[in-house]
């Protein structure tokens, strides 16, 4: 497979996740919410959350992680930021719930769902 087809598939996949995730969270606020009180009191979620999100983005990286200086690097960006964010969740969960519940993350959900989609439909154009 030539690096143009990678490019192309990891850009389908993460703008095809941004564009259907923040349509869903943005369209029915409460999934948000469900999901991020079903986080504060369940570690095993938490762990598998993290666990899921460290494998994806252990699976980019290692798929593309090029820093250039067009549309590519946002795909190296989501792959290195979901694996920071995976690593994150697992080793420190207690912060992890303690930036939830300061209400630092509902203030800028909606903000970061809109950004997510934008870029989300960014991408998709871009791989096709």
């Amino acid at each position: 497979m030539s690096e143009y087809e990678l490019v192309n598939s990891l850009a389908r996949f993460w703008g095809g996740m941004g564009v259907i995730l923040s349509a869903i969270f943005l369209l029915r606020k409460d999934s948000l919410k469900t999901l991020v009180d079903d986080f504060e009191n369940v570690g095993a979620l938490s762990f598998s959350i993290g666990l899921m999100t460290l494998f994806v983005g252990l699976a980019s990286v290692a798929i593309y992680s090029r820093f250039s200086f067009d549309w590519r690097v946002i795909i190296t960006l989501f792959g290195w930021v979901s694996l920071a964010k995976g690593v994150w969740i697992i080793t420190m969960p207690k912060s992890v719930k303690s930036l939830i519940q300061s209400g630092f993350y509902s203030n800028y959900a909606k903000a970061s769902l809109v950004i997510l989609g934008v870029v989300g439909l960014f991408l998709l154009i871009k791989s096709f």
